[in-house]
This record gives C-alpha cells, sequence and structure tokens, in this order.
C-alpha cells in the first residue's frame, strides 16, 4: 500500500504502524530509546512549533479549536481548561497563542513561504514499504505540491545566521527527514520531489527563510538513514529493542581542550 491519505487525525497517523523521520534521531541513539519516544505520553498543552503548524496550514481549526487559559494557578482557568479539554479543544498559554498569530502574518507576507503552504495539500499522511529491507515506512508533509514537486516542512525558530543554521539544522537531523521524506515519497510517486523547509523565527520581527539541503548532503544523509533503517528492521524481526552497548568504550578530550589542558610538565599517573 503506497499511497498518500488526506482525512487522516494526527492521532491516528502516530498510532499506525511504520517508521517515521522524527524516531530516526531516537533510534541512532539506541533502538531502546526509540521505542521509549513511541511510549511517551504528549502533554495536555500543545507545544509552541504545534500551534504554529495549527496556525498556519490548519487557520479555520486553529480559530474554532484553540482556547486561550491563563495562569493555571488560579481556579477559574483551571476550570476553563478543563471544560475545553472535555470538548476536544487545544488550550494555549496566551503569549504562544498571540505569537502563532504573528508568524502566519509573517508567512502570508512572504510570498513564496504563503504559496507553499497555501497552494499544496496540507497535513497529508504517506505510506510506503521499502522494497529492499520491507521495512514500513510513513511521513506527514506540512504540505505537498505534486504540480511542482515540492515536499514542505514548517519549523518555528530562534533567530541566527545561515552558517547557525547549518549547525542547527544538523543537530536536529532535519537532513535525515529530508532524506527519508523523499524517499518515501519517490516509493510513492515515482518522482523525486524538492524538499523546503519554511523556517519562521519565534519573535519579531518573525523573518522567515526557505531551505533546502543540497543533492550532496541529501546522499550523505540517506546513507546513514538507510543504515537505521537496517537497524530497524532487525529490531522489528528481532522483536528486540536494546540499549547502549555493554562494552566499555575509551573517550578522549574534546580537540578545542587539548591545548588548554597541555602544560609544560608531564606528570605520571599509574
Amino acid at each position: 500500500m503506497f499511497k498518500y491519505t488526506k482525512d487522516l487525525s494526527i492521532e491516528m497517523y502516530h498510532s499506525m504502524q511504520g517508521l517515521s523521520a522524527s524516531g530516526l534521531p531516537k533510534l541512532e541513539l539506541s533502538p531502546a530509546h526509540y521505542q521509549a519516544y513511541l511510549e511517551s505520553e504528549r502533554g495536555e498543552v500543545p507545544s509552541l512549533g504545534s500551534l504554529i503548524h495549527l496556525a498556519v496550514l490548519e487557520p479555520l481549526k486553529f480559530e474554532a479549536d484553540v482556547v486561550v487559559v491563563g495562569d493555571l494557578r488560579k481556579t477559574e482557568n483551571k476550570n476553563k481548561r478543563d471544560e475545553a479539554l472535555a470538548q476536544g479543544k487545544f488550550i494555549a498559554r496566551e503569549d504562544d497563542f498571540y505569537t502563532a498569530k504573528e508568524v502566519v502574518r509573517a508567512i502570508r507576507k512572504h510570498k513564496m513561504a504563503d504559496f507553499l503552504v497555501t497552494k499544496g495539500e496540507n497535513e497529508v499522511s504517506g505510506f510506503a514499504i521499502d522494497p529492499l529491507l520491507n521495512v514500513e515506512m510513513k511521513i506527514r508533509p506540512d504540505a505537498i505540491l505534486h504540480e511542482q514537486k515540492i515536499i514542505v516542512d514548517l519549523k518555528s525558530v530562534s533567530a541566527m545566521n545561515v552558517n547557525a543554521l547549518e549547525k542547527y539544522m544538523y543537530s536536529k537531523r532535519y537532513n535525515y527527514q529530508s532524506a527519508f521524506y523523499r524517499h518515501v515519497n519517490k516509493i510513492i510517486t515515482g518522482e523525486n520531489y524538492k524538499m523546503v523547509h519554511i523556517l519562521v523565527e519565534t519573535k519579531a520581527p518573525f523573518a522567515v527563510r526557505l531551505i533546502s539541503f543540497s543533492e550532496g548532503a541529501l546522499d550523505l544523509s540517506f546513507n546513514k538513514v538507510f543504515e537505521l533503517m537496517k537497524v530497524y528492521a532487525e529490531c522489528v524481526d528481532k522483536a528486540e529493542w536494546p540499549g547502549y552497548t555493554d562494552d566499555i568504550i575509551d573517550i578522549g578530550i574534546p580537540s578545542y581542550a587539548i591545548e588548554a589542558e597541555m602544560t609544560e610538565e608531564s606528570y605520571d599517573y599509574k
């Protein structure tokens, strides 16, 4: 079953079997970390990032279903929260709510970003099986534009220059996400799509950047992604999700610290 599905809730998507891009950094730590990630509970208050996604990609739902709740130390606010949750609403802190609205305004002013989130299909779910490893995989692009062959990912970030962005994107393993999404999408569509990350700052002036990893970076990243897919396949086959190795690992100190730790004399601690 290789396809995109439109009307699938995020809760239903998370409940379905398959390796996802968000699980790759956890799997890189260890299979046990991946399993713990799958079993972790989501908080009742959406993160700022989740709220921004809702505001940008599902604006009608944002306006209808988000309830702003003040200080939860006050009884009236606790009651308001409980009532909202009982009705299936989303609750949000006041500052997060207004930050999300500012982000929406910034995206609407950015012609290309606005085009990417309004002209494609939003919040679709894709499912495929890797032909070599027989691994079930799933993706949920924030938007996908089939005519332009573009996969869209929306991320909220703090202000940073391009060099800092490279380090940040790598530290979050978003390069793995791009490589994985393109792989799954190609199995579904038979086409090579470009993945564009829309980065929007969460403080004034709420500046917007469009980022895409180079083909060389994606080739290197997919090599690692495929290795992780093999680990996942083995864990599924054996129904075992081990943690760190039992071996003792020898480590050094960071290269920048070596010179700082050097003295004129050396001492033998043995």
